[in-house]
């Protein structure tokens, strides 16, 4: 028998005997052989298997390097990088709406408002606006407009209507 199997059967042995007796008692032969079974093969082997412990100060430090084949079921695996995506794409679209919103923000606060400012300054005075469609000196004067040089002239409506 090798030494880590050996290893095993002793961590599957003392596990089970941590068991309250009363909870130890509950359990029918074929359950604790399933229990010791799947206890002492809890600790699969590995290529590579180093643990120690480094004292940091007051504290230690547990560190472990594991090399070996995957013996995961591939459904297992392929869940984890399936969330694994979401939770990528989620970061990436929350990332790309805070992105768009800043810039918004940036936008707003960097460019003049234009709104509510009139589109030609109050304060000064009107060019006068020439009305092509009115083509005779009474149809002009009718509408409360000023004929001059042979045009209709309206000083009263701002010219960028």
């Amino acid at each position: 028998m090798r030494r880590s199997d050996q290893r095993n059967k002793e961590f599957a042995k003392r596990i089970i005997e941590q068991l309250p007796s009363n909870v130890r008692a509950t359990f029918t032969p074929i359950q604790m052989a399933a229990l010791y079974e799947t206890l002492s093969n809890s600790q699969t082997r590995h290529l590579v298997d180093i643990r120690f412990l480094v004292p940091v100060f007051s504290r230690r430090f547990y560190f472990v390097c594991l090399i070996g084949r995957d013996r995961r079921p591939r459904q297992r695996v392929s869940l984890r990088q399936a969330v694994l995506a979401r939770l990528i794409l989620l970061a990436v679209a929350l990332a790309g709406c805070g992105a768009v919103f800043g810039l918004s923000q940036l936008y707003r606060m960097t460019t003049p408002s234009i709104r509510n400012q009139p589109v030609v300054d109050q304060g000064k005075s009107f060019h006068p606006a020439t009305l092509p469609f009115k083509r005779n000196q009474e149809a002009c004067e009718t509408d409360g407009r000023q004929w001059e040089d042979g045009q209709c002239v309206d000083y009263e409506h701002d010219p960028s209507f």
